[in-house]
């Protein structure tokens, strides 16, 4: 009878061993498997931030984020794709630096972005439209997003001036689509965003510099090209 009790407890004690053991595993799963899902979801959450981050200030978006690189086209994100006629741009000025520092080859960046005002500003892009285009001068906004909701028109309040793209191929094929300048009687020195427009909507912005008369006149394109980059 004693021998059959020792058997009992050892068997008991067995028991209690194996049940401990399976707890222990089924602990041990569980929380690998809460430690998995935390994983997925940092990294989920890391995604996320960074798809956001490209949505909205993404080199070629101007609706959210209002830090600007004068000289940058930024494309407004719009799901209009028929007025993403401009892809590239060059911007020539009349009165300094040589025809090379005036005529680089269209781009999205590195646009020359520093004129003085009295300065004839040329627009030479490339586009899908040849008509229709309209580029509104405004004084430098630091709310880029109010670009985006704006309806653009003649009688639009705001603007300082406006000149619209028109590029007639067989009259003039190198010629330039249209130009302004800043009058230093009315305007001042300082910032100034070009909003270019289709149809009564913007599609893309660019940040350039206009300079008081006299500050650029005797520099070298080298001098110009630093001038420019320190905007």
């Amino acid at each position: 009878m004693g021998r059959m009790k020792k058997v009992g407890a050892v068997v008991l004690a067995a028991a209690c061993m194996f049940s401990a053991a399976g707890c222990s595993k089924k602990k041990d799963e569980k929380k690998d498997n809460n430690d998995t899902k935390v994983t997925d979801k940092a990294k989920d959450d890391a995604k996320a931030a960074e798809d956001s981050k490209d949505t909205e200030g993404g080199s070629e978006s101007a609706s959210v984020d209002n830090v600007r690189i004068p000289g940058k086209l930024y494309f407004i994100n719009t799901d209009n794709a028929d007025i993403q006629v401009m892809t590239k741009l060059t911007l020539s000025g009349n009165q300094f630096g040589s025809s090379e520092f005036n005529s680089k080859a269209p781009s999205t960046e590195g646009i020359r972005s520093g004129f003085a005002l009295n300065e004839w500003v040329e627009f030479y892009p490339e586009a899908s439209a040849d008509n229709g285009i309209t580029v509104y001068v405004l004084e430098h906004r630091e709310d880029q997003a109010s670009y985006v909701t704006t309806q653009y028109g003649d009688q639009m309040p705001g603007f300082v001036t406006y000149v619209k793209l028109y590029h007639n191929v067989e009259e003039d094929p190198e010629g330039t689509w249209g130009s302004f300048y800043l009058n230093p009687d009315e305007w001042k020195p300082g910032y100034y965003d070009f909003v270019f427009t289709y149809e009564g909507k913007a599609f893309a912005t660019m940040l350039t510099y206009f300079f008081a008369e006299g500050d650029l006149e005797g520099k070298t394109d080298a001098e110009l090209e630093k001038i420019v980059k320190e905007i």
